[in-house]
């Protein structure tokens, strides 16, 4: 595995890449090959989109918020709140 390209960046590029060729194959007129990389990207972002909210997810429920010296003030009392709230969610699961 590469250690100069972060994957995320590494993602994009070929997401890029991709979006490229569905130009070119629009230019072309090849219909059901764009609409099959078209259908394809729809379904790679909302995956993207799941990741990503997990996670968040993660990151929220296994941070150490109350000890982060970066926090202001305002993002602390944030943090602990929804903290709360989700020991609040938990028990009406």
């Amino acid at each position: 595995m590469s250690e100069n390209i972060h994957i995320r960046e590494a993602i994009l590029l070929i997401k890029s890449a991709c979006l490229e060729h569905m130009n070119v194959l629009r230019l072309k007129g090849e219909v059901n090959q764009y609409k099959k990389y078209s259908d394809a990207i729809g379904v790679f972002d909302d995956w993207m989109q799941y990741i990503q909210n997990k996670e968040e997810e993660e990151a929220m429920t296994n941070g150490d918020w109350e000890n982060d010296i970066y926090d202001h003030f305002e993002e602390r009392e944030r943090d602990r709140l929804l903290g709360e709230q989700e020991k609040l969610d938990r028990r009406y699961e």
